[in-house]
């Protein structure tokens, strides 16, 4: 029997619908909460705290999450308590708008934010667990179709949350956010397949060996390293340019539907450029040279976005092929990373090939997505305020180019080893024949 039939594409399009929903669910307040809380006397630096809370819960537990998973604790269970504490905090969140008072409207919205996250993290690292747990070799291949569900919902969820937010008023996005949640929770659970999960570490159902009690001690190498350090800068780069975005486009004359329209090009090429990581990066002899090949794309992106002897005065025009290339390049790298790490979990550190290595894998890779976000946005905000913004975009393409060189560096030096392994092996072969 084929491995993709009709159960296996239902759970595949139930998942990836979740995860695109989990991007909606975060990001579908960002056009209108800041208009709310200005409105009832909130500072910038309350606003940027709210908006903070998450990517900084989610930067402390996702790797808790991953480790838990790994020792044992089903996926499907941290799932479901993630998708009904979202759910729940969201509800809450809803009812914020019927306090007046500045302090007040901040706590509570800082409050609820900040449990939400917990729900947030505890999901987002549990979709990829219970992926993995599901489709187990195919993961490779279904990676990028969640990366790019991950891209749709980060392009739908503002659109949809603004929509909402103009016609009905402040609680329809929550509410309509929380209905969806609780719709496909009760799909998730009535379609995903309920697996017998270990009952400790090192033990299945049985009682029998079947997994590493491997930490993350035992995943501290230099290629592992680089893969999050990677993609910690990439998403910087990302949380930097949805917050700051605007400020370059107000050098132009545009309404804001157009702006709007400008924002989801960088985010429409992240969607593409996932799906298509896995198989382009195949065709190098080592996968990261597309991630060095990502990092040029950023790096020309934001030299296109800042004056320079080459483009003196950047039109708009040009801010939008900047936007394109940065979205593409950013959609390089977790799929590549994500593979390249787990790769060397399982073949050089002596990681079990199954999803509890995936969880702890997923759990680092979570944290670096969350770090980055939060150092993104909350230090391009800060980084505005005393340097103008072509200052900061020529800095971001100056890192995003060392990034490259470095990770080119680690690159030749295992392509180095390999050959002289290779060498090694060579010569003891010809000496067993002699």
């Amino acid at each position: 029997m084929a491995f993709w039939d009709k159960d296996k594409l239902l759970e595949a399009g139930l998942i990836c619908m979740g995860k695109c929903l989990l991007m909606m669910c975060t990001l579908g307040i960002a056009p209108f909460y800041p208009t709310e809380a200005a409105s009832r006397g909130c500072s910038p630096v309350q606003i940027g705290l709210v908006f903070a809370s998450l990517p900084f819960i989610g930067f402390f537990f996702s790797p808790y999450i991953g480790k838990k998973i790994s020792d044992g604790i089903s996926p499907r269970s941290v799932l479901a308590g993630g998708l009904i504490i979202e759910a729940f905090f969201m509800t809450a969140f809803s009812f914020v708008n019927i306090l007046k008072n500045a302090n007040e409207f901040f706590g509570a919205s800082l409050a609820f934010r900040t449990l939400q996250a917990f729900g947030v993290t505890s999901s987002s690292v549990a979709y990829n667990a219970v992926a993995s747990e599901i489709f187990k070799t195919r993961m490779e291949f279904f990676l990028p179709f969640l990366e790019m569900f991950a891209g749709i919902g980060t392009m739908v969820g503002p659109t949809v949350g603004g929509a909402l937010y103009q016609v009905w008023g402040f609680s329809a996005p929550y509410t309509a956010f929380c209905i969806m949640i609780i719709v496909l929770t009760l799909c998730l659970f009535g379609v995903l397949p309920q697996r017998a999960g270990p009952t400790q570490a090192g033990e299945d159902s049985s009682g029998n060996p079947s997994r590493s009690t491997k930490g993350f001690y035992q995943m501290i190498c230099i290629e592992i390293a680089f893969d999050l350090l990677v993609l910690f800068f990439t998403f910087v780069s990302i949380a930097f340019n949805d917050s700051t975005l605007a400020v370059k486009l107000s050098d132009y004359d545009l309404d804001s539907f157009q702006k709007g329209l400008i924002f989801l090009v960088s985010a429409s090429m992240y969607s593409l450029s996932s799906l298509l990581a896995t198989r382009i990066s195949h065709m190098f002899c080592d996968p990261r040279l597309w991630s060095v090949c990502g990092h040029v794309f950023i790096g020309c992106g934001w030299l296109m976005m800042s004056p320079n002897r080459f483009i003196p005065n950047p039109a708009l025009s040009h801010v939008i092929a900047a936007q394109a290339m940065i979205g593409f390049g950013a959609g390089v790298f977790y799929v590549v990373s994500c593979n390249d790490a787990y790769k060397w979990m399982t073949q050089k550190l002596g990681f079990p090939d199954d999803f509890t290595s995936y969880s702890l894998l997923g759990g680092c890779l979570q944290g670096s997505y969350f770090l980055g976000c939060l150092v993104g946005s909350a230090g391009g905000g800060l980084v505005i305020h005393y340097f103008d913004y072509n200052f900061c975009t020529t800095c971001l393409a100056e890192i995003t180019f060392v990034a490259m060189i470095s990770l080119s560096c680690v690159i030749l030096k295992n392509a180095a080893v390999k050959r002289s392994e290779n060498s090694c092996k060579t010569e003891v072969t010809l000496a067993a024949g002699e």
